[in-house]
């Protein structure tokens, strides 16, 4: 069930010529695909393994950053954080103040993630923690203090949301409330100030503090809350003030989610399509990455879900983003010799929000919760249903693909041929349909290859096995750094595939050792002695 995206710490992933560095990258260079963004990803795992602070939340985010990047669900981070968050919801929350919400919060995120109906009942603790300390105004904040917190809320409002998508039931009239108070925050401009000042009515007024951190924030909060609510709808928009035509959203009916009571006799739409408009306007127009703007890794973490979930609420599915682009860029820069970003919050909740953003998470958690992957291929077919192993509706088709082994093998995959983990099963299907002791009539195309290297990042251990064991065939150096990434997949047998095919291109037929059964820091050892060995036949690549 969560195979997403596979946990190696290892380097020799990507093509990032130096230039990249300092010039501007056109819109849609990069994905969280690219090699470049996986390589920095890769180190940012190395310094996370070694991450000790003991906050809830700095918990909660590395143990978020393993479990999505792939770690196995016995990583002793991840085991710790859950126990952490077990502990809060048997035992309260300590020493009270305000600060604690943003743990709470993650601590609701990550379980809720990781296995809701495992911890359904911690998580239902945590949310009536939660409920306890939500104020009559609807918002959360310090305690004693008269006004709500926009950055504690949208944890809070984000915890509320992950707990509904894993199931469990969340009283409409607190998200509600909280939606209120978001929409009586908002400054006259879209923007949304750290203290909210709210006048008790939606004749807006000018906030205090405004940052792109709190926007971004606000704006996704309200989202978030007009999901929960049911109000993503496709009632029309109309075009008020000074907000542009093409930035008013188009909600569609067929994401709303269903509701047991009107929502609109809790949240007035007109006023929620508007704030929307005027958000996503003054977010759009204001994001910028810079160590000069303050908590700039908690803003990315923040932009990448609000864009996110308003891209999935208007139907739309940008593959490459320029502010993605721009973003990626700004942290191959920025990061640590030893992986980490730091900058106000300290390198271990600071490197796990920068990944976060990297990886694309709140897009993959919606495309997970509507149900298909990152890409659609031929025929329409979701991606996800490939990568996930999951069995399509039929089986394949004849046609144009029956003379193409590449794509029959592909097809395969994606009609849950497999049939099992067994490797001698894996080795029959290969042979079926490359016919090893003969290379394939055509060599395999780029979109196919590209279609293999996602695979191996995000498939099911099966389809990781067959893809590695395609890549290592081509005999092109392009996949080596693919290999070399899949060198510390969490599954050995994909590990040792990669190794071989990894001594085939190279014509190295000892390789640099690598025992069939070698652990996991023998192939870490592994996968630093094969990057180097790329790097001094490609100089050119960082």
């Amino acid at each position: 069930m969560r195979e997403a995206m596979r946990h190696r710490a290892i380097a020799g992933l990507s093509l990032f010529l130096t230039t990249a560095l300092v010039t501007p990258r056109p819109a849609g260079a990069v994905t969280s695909d690219s090699p470049e963004v996986q390589r920095v990803v890769a180190k940012a795992l190395r310094y996370l393994e070694t991450a000790d602070d003991k906050r809830l939340g700095a918990e909660c985010l590395t143990a978020m950053v393993l479990f999505k990047t792939g770690a196995p669900l016995d990583h002793p981070k991840i085991v710790q954080a859950a126990a952490h968050a077990q502990q809060w919801a048997r035992d309260g929350l300590p020493f009270p103040n305000g600060e604690e919400l943003y743990s709470l919060g993650l601590a609701i995120v990550f379980l809720s993630e990781l296995n809701p109906r495992q911890y359904a009942a911690d998580i239902d603790r945590l949310l009536a923690l939660l409920a306890e300390r939500q104020q009559d105004f609807g918002a959360w904040g310090y305690l004693g203090s008269e006004s709500g917190d926009t950055s504690m809320t949208q944890y809070c409002v984000l915890g509320m949301w992950e707990a509904k998508q894993g199931g469990l039931k969340i009283p409409e009239a607190s998200i509600a409330k909280a939606a209120n108070w978001l929409l009586r925050t908002q400054d006259p401009s879209g923007a949304w100030g750290y203290q909210g000042r709210d006048a008790g009515s939606f004749q807006l007024v000018a906030q205090e503090g405004k940052r792109a951190s709190m926007g971004a924030g606000g704006l996704g909060s309200v989202l978030l809350a007009a999901h929960m609510l049911g109000l993503a709808t496709a009632e029309p928009a109309q075009h008020t003030g000074d907000v542009p035509r093409a930035l008013v959203p188009y909600l569609d009916p067929e994401r709303a989610q269903p509701t047991q009571v009107n929502a609109t006799q809790l949240v007035d739409r007109r006023v929620l399509r508007e704030a929307i408009a005027r958000g996503k306007k003054w977010t759009i127009d204001n994001i910028a990455f810079s160590l000069d703007q303050p908590y700039v890794y908690y803003y990315m973490y923040s932009l990448e879900r609000c864009m996110s979930v308003l891209e999935s609420i208007e139907g739309q599915s940008p593959r490459e983003p320029a502010w993605y682009s721009d973003g990626v860029g700004f942290l191959a820069t920025t990061q640590k010799g030893d992986g980490s970003w730091q900058q106000s919050f300290g390198p271990e909740v600071e490197t796990p929000l920068a990944v976060l953003f990297l990886i694309r998470s709140m897009k993959r958690r919606l495309q997970k919760q509507q149900g298909y992957g990152a890409g659609l291929l031929a025929g329409g077919r979701g991606l996800q249903d490939r990568l996930s192993g999951a069995p399509a509706e039929a089986a394949p088709q004849p046609g144009a693909e029956d003379d193409d082994p590449i794509a029959r093998l592909l097809a395969a995959v994606d009609a849950g041929d497999e049939r099992g983990s067994a490797d001698a099963a894996l080795d029959q299907l290969v042979q079926a349909t490359l016919r090893l002791e003969s290379a394939p009539k055509e060599p395999p195309s780029s979109q196919q290859f590209e279609e293999l290297r996602q695979i191996v990042h995000y498939g099911s251990p099966d389809a990781r096995l067959v893809a590695v064991r395609l890549l290592g065939r081509s005999g092109e150096l392009d996949q080596v750094p693919t290999l070399i990434f899949a060198l510390t997949d969490p599954d050995v047998r994909v590990a040792i595939a990669a190794r071989d095919g990894l001594r085939r291109i190279s014509r190295k037929f000892d390789g640099f050792g690598l025992a069939d059964d070698a652990d996991m820091d023998s192939r870490r050892q592994a996968a630093e002695a094969w990057d180097a060995w790329y790097h001094s036949i490609r100089p050119h690549t960082q």
